[in-house]
Order: C-alpha cells, then structure tokens, then sequence
C-alpha cells in the first residue's frame, strides 16, 4: 500500500482551526513564520472537539479570538499549550498522529 501525503500551502495570515489529526504530520516552513499552540490528547474535552461522526470531526469548535463561554465553558479550564513551538524558514515539525 502506497503511503498516505497530502500538502498544505498557506499564505500570509492563515490562522488554522484548532484540530488534531489521524496520520502522521511534518510541517515544514518555507516562507515567513508559523506558530503552533500544541496540546495533548487529554485536552480534547476542553478543547469542545467536534464527534467523529460529525462533518467537522477532529477540530475544536471553540473560537480561540472570541470563545463562547456559555456554549463551551470547560474552554476556560484548558490552561497554557503544553508547548509552543514558532518555525521559521527552513525548520520543520514532527507532529505524530
């Protein structure tokens, strides 16, 4: 069986969902910077994450710029990334499934 890729291209600005994916990731930087806020799996309750049923499986549904609180309110409790990583041209990320 042929290995599974995919690639990605984003511009200036792009700002990702917060999700989670099923297959391994290398992110590489070729131009400007990226930030990535990195939580472990155990966060996916407070991260409001979609079911996998649901066509928005995998990502959380919270805004992070404007969370509704009253809607998802245990996003209050997830506290600080477990790390936070900023790639600049050049470096690349190991994110594993």
């Amino acid at each position: 069986m042929a290995p599974y890729v995919s690639a990605w291209v984003g511009g200036s600005g792009v700002v990702t969902q917060a999700h989670y994916d099923v297959a391994n990731n290398v992110f590489v930087q070729v131009y400007g910077t990226k930030c990535f806020h990195l939580y472990p799996p155990s966060k996916a309750t407070e991260l409001h994450v979609y079911p996998d049923a649901h066509p928005r499986a995998r990502k959380s549904q919270v805004d992070f710029d404007d969370p509704d609180l009253k809607l998802l309110p245990l996003f209050e409790t997830l506290g600080d990334p477990y790390m936070k990583v900023t790639l600049k041209p050049g470096d690349a990320l190991y994110i594993p499934p």
